[in-house]
């Protein structure tokens, strides 16, 4: 067995066990997180290495810096944290070198680009929950009802805010199922339109419930406090998860359009082992997306760290 094999081996069992033991109140949810971080770093950084001495090679300034410039979720930096802690545990790492690897780790400021960064199947489904908390009654009527479209166009229907702007009344028909595809407007190799999932269709449905009359029908369909939509209109939706502690505090990581686009992209290739990835190039037609690119990168460092490491 490889070092390399080893470690990743000891990684998904004693350490876990150690986080168990250690931290009482860590959630699972957590600890996945954390091994989805530590995945990605040991493939990304460590598969084809030959240069080990000892498990200080593993902390290397370099790679610690790329990794964390690259992987920017809430639980990057404490996953290589609670790594060296075991290793200080274990005796695998002395006393003094951890503290000097320990100063370095916390040195690191998180990049703001977040474009490798994904939302798990559990931030999805708490998403669109009735979990998430409106904290203002009057102020937030409104907002329950448009917020929830919002998110679910950007998830469902791979929507940009362009398109989410840009939508009008007769590019849905509920009765059908279907939305018009908005980028298949200039890119003639982008189907016409996406079929909706229910949580889609019954989020149109509260939404012209709501509205009713309000919205003339040959207006733009999303408006946000009385208005077409726009960026920082669809911003506030957002906020809503992300400025909020009662709904931050349920998510991994920070939400926004661009990564409710490639987090649906992977979680399909995920479930369906790639098959559907040519759906989401008749989706997205001939244009280069950075979306489908990213997840597409991601889907692949998954499935080779589960050839490599059995995970």
């Amino acid at each position: 067995m490889s070092f390399i094999v080893k470690v990743w081996s000891t990684i998904t069992s004693d350490f876990i066990v150690f986080l168990q033991l250690r931290n009482k109140g860590i959630s699972d949810e957590t600890r996945k997180h954390y091994l989805s971080d530590l995945r990605y770093y040991i493939t990304n950084y460590f598969e084809n290495s030959t240069m080990f001495d000892s498990y200080n090679d593993l902390f290397d300034r370099l790679k610690i810096s790329d990794y964390l410039s690259k992987r920017t979720g809430a639980t990057a930096k404490a996953a290589l944290s609670n790594l060296l802690e075991y290793y200080l545990h274990t005796n695998r790492i002395p006393p003094h070198d951890y503290l000097q690897i320990k100063r370095e780790i916390k040195s690191y400021v998180s990049s703001v680009n977040d474009e490798l960064d994904f939302m798990s199947l559990e931030d999805v489904d708490f998403i669109f929950s009735k979990k998430v908390e409106y904290r203002f009654y009057d102020r937030d009527s409104e907002a329950r009802i448009i917020a929830p479209l919002v998110w679910s166009l950007a998830y469902h229907a791979l929507f940009e805010q362009k398109h989410i702007q840009s939508l009008t009344w007769n590019d849905v028909n509920l009765e059908g199922g279907i939305i018009r595809n908005i980028r298949g407007r200039d890119d003639y190799l982008a189907e016409d339109v996406i079929k909706m999932d229910e949580i889609t269709i019954n989020a149109f449905r509260n939404y012209i419930d709501y509205f009713g009359t309000k919205i003339k029908r040959n207006e733009f369909l999303i408006h946000i406090n009385g208005k077409k939509a726009n960026n920082a209109g669809i911003n506030k939706m957002l906020a809503i998860l992300n400025g909020r502690v009662e709904n931050s505090s349920k998510l991994s990581t920070n939400v926004n359009i661009q990564k409710l686009n490639r987090s649906k992209i992977l979680h399909d290739l995920l479930s369906s082992n790639g098959e559907r990835l040519i759906n989401y190039y008749k989706i997205l037609g001939n244009r280069r997306n950075k979306q489908l690119e990213n997840a597409l990168n991601e889907y692949l460092l998954q499935v080779r760290s589960r050839r490599t490491y059995g995970i």
